[in-house]
């Protein structure tokens, strides 16, 4: 989930991490008796492949699921632990770099994973974070899989970077479904857009605008059909962080011109400090195409107002200069979580600027939020709070938010304003209480339902 997967990984791959995992387990045992009964049945096991009583490397060797020398040709042994934790080795190495080896100093056998950039060997001590050490590089070698992809993998090797990317993935905060549905299409460039069609002759032309290739980077960020909702995006970011500075630093600016400069450079946002220090914030959503991308964006700004920042030391007084990358696909890929910089950026802002992008996630989506789709997400947190049984919250999470999809008996309400909330009460009460409401109390009247699920909701409106 960190690095914008689902964390589930192939069941074989998953089935010989855990082998290989208890195999290590039980040589590595705290348990004298466990330990010396799994080396004795390892040394049972290579004494019967080589003939001759095995050294700890020769067992190592066995492990590791070596084919020359004295192992040389299959054995027609039965099937063991030591066999299966040999053959997982030989499967799993070929998505991960590790081996066993030996270690003379304790007498044991040990687990060297070539992480990157640092190495690491699992002493017994430590068997029992061998299968998570195992599962990360797992998923490191997925993440690298897809990443090296020459179009799908442009996306991914840019949000794969940081987990403030993926945070939506595990606990969906800031996201509407709308955005699930949309994101991991856009992601992997599956859309259905003219340009990214993978089969047919069809016209490759923004239907919008008339631009040669329809394609994510072009609907998002360039088509100029758009535009308002370029700056509506833009100004969300730039709310947000303005909201989070505290008052007591000093005043904020936003898209004022700096007397005495090019009138043409006007930043986004500008903290003079009463310490007598400026600070010149910008910022800017780019298109993850690749890392590169967002490190270019944030070069561009930097440079751009490099004079007021220049005027500012001129006059004698402390200024600071730099600038916030969001990503347009899930606002989260941020380039300015990896700059050196960043700790500079937030100790002069005063603020956890980690949380309130977070926050951003959901002002920058520019799709505005539907009535249907406010409405599916009410029926979910009241599911959540009890206040409606909790079918009720799993079919507004499994249905889909485009108004087309509906059935007529819900059709009335997307044409609802969202300010209407008794409205939207009332009609939930209408359209659910014969399947839902009505089974969690068989017995009552309409009435008694009414009161019992919606008063209690009327009141806190």
């Amino acid at each position: 989930c960190r690095k914008g997967g689902a964390a589930l990984p192939l069941f074989r791959d998953l089935l010989d991490v855990h082998t290989i995992g208890h195999a290590f387990r039980s040589l590595s045992s705290s348990d004298a008796t466990v330990s010396d009964v799994a080396r004795a049945g390892l040394v049972s096991v290579v004494r019967k492949r080589i003939r001759v009583t095995p050294d700890l490397y020769s067992l190592a060797e066995f492990l590791n699921g070596s084919t020359s020398g004295r192992f040389t040709g299959e054995s027609n042994d039965y099937s063991t632990v030591w066999s299966r934790a040999r053959h997982a080795t030989r499967r799993l190495c070929n998505k991960i770099r590790f081996e066993w080896a030996a270690s003379e100093a304790t007498d044991s056998l040990v687990l060297n994973i070539h992480k990157s950039p640092n190495p690491v060997s699992v002493a017994p001590s430590a068997a029992k974070i061998v299968v998570r050490i195992l599962r990360d590089e797992l998923e490191a070698s997925y993440i690298a899989g897809l990443s090296s992809l020459p179009d799908q993998g442009k996306t991914i090797g840019a949000v794969s970077l940081h987990p403030a990317s993926n945070h939506f993935i595990q606990a969906g905060h800031y996201t509407r479904f709308c955005d699930w549905n949309f994101i991991h299409r856009a992601r992997l460039g599956v859309l259905q857009l003219n340009a990214t069609k993978r089969f047919g002759q069809g016209n490759p032309r923004c239907r919008k605008c008339g631009y040669a290739r329809e394609t994510i980077p072009h609907v998002l960020n360039h088509c100029k059909i758009h535009s308002s909702a370029w700056k509506g995006r833009h100004d969300a970011i730039q709310n947000r962080i303005k909201k989070a500075i505290p008052s007591h630093l000093g005043s904020v600016t936003i898209n004022k011109k700096f007397p005495g400069v090019t009138p043409t450079l006007i930043p986004d946002l500008v903290l003079r400090k009463k310490s007598g220090e400026t600070v010149i914030v910008d910022f800017t959503v780019a298109f993850e195409d690749r890392y590169n991308s967002l490190v270019t964006a944030r070069t561009n700004k930097v440079t751009k107002y490099q004079p007021i920042l220049e005027s500012l030391r001129a006059t004698g007084g402390p200024a600071f200069l730099d600038a916030i990358v969001v990503g347009s696909l899930v606002p989260g890929s941020r380039e300015r979580f990896r700059s050196s910089s960043f700790g500079d950026l937030q100790e002069l802002l005063h603020l956890d600027a980690e949380a309130h992008l977070f926050r951003c996630d959901q002002a920058s989506c520019w799709p505005p939020w539907s009535p249907y789709s406010t409405l599916m997400w009410r029926l979910r947190l009241l599911s959540r709070g009890k206040l409606l049984p909790p079918r009720v919250g799993f079919y507004a999470t499994m249905r889909t938010p485009h108004p087309y999809t509906l059935s007529p008996k819900l059709r009335f309400w997307v044409l609802l304003d969202q300010t209407h909330e008794n409205l939207f009460y009332l009609g939930l009460w209408l359209i659910f209480n014969h399947d839902f409401l009505s089974a969690s109390d068989p017995s009552g009247s309409e009435a008694s339902i009414f009161r019992r699920f919606f008063c209690p909701i009327i009141q806190i409106m």
